[in-house]
């Protein structure tokens, strides 16, 4: 397994894609955006990877809880990407689609002389994955595999 950059460009089937987590596109979102930048500091990770995986797993639960409930009174337009900054990244990488997670709003969205996808979350209910291929792209039912 290797562990990507948050920006990374793959050439499938011919077409120049962009991939990310997608977290860094939603700038608006300040307060996460800072709270991004604290957990992605090396020397807190080392620190964090010390702790007893029983500590660590609650610690994770906790910010979860928080987060579910920091959603519930966030503006919805702020959880999302910011349109201006996508398109800025997407053709600073020379890209023609871009495919990213973290908001779980699963769509093929058509915008700004690009393609974006957006992975959709898994629930109980329902989950998809993302298949590709030289046609182009398209969200199946994960019960179809």
């Amino acid at each position: 397994m290797t562990l990507l950059p948050d920006y990374s460009v793959l050439d499938l089937f011919g077409c120049k894609t962009l991939i990310c987590h997608g977290d860094t596109l939603c700038t608006d979102d300040r307060a996460y955006q800072r709270f991004r930048k604290i957990v992605h500091r090396k020397r807190l990770q080392k620190l964090f990877l010390m702790l007893p995986l029983k500590w660590r797993t609650r610690l994770a639960t906790k910010i979860r809880r928080v987060s579910k409930m920091e959603k519930q009174v966030k503006p919805a337009d702020i959880m999302d990407v910011n349109a201006a900054f996508t398109a800025r990244q997407v053709r600073a990488f020379g890209a023609e689609r871009l495919i990213h997670g973290h908001t779980h709003r699963e769509h093929i969205h058509h915008e700004n002389g690009f393609t974006r996808i957006v992975l959709g979350d898994w629930h109980n209910d329902y989950a998809s994955i993302l298949r590709v291929d030289g046609d182009g792209a398209v969200f199946v039912p994960l019960e179809k595999y």
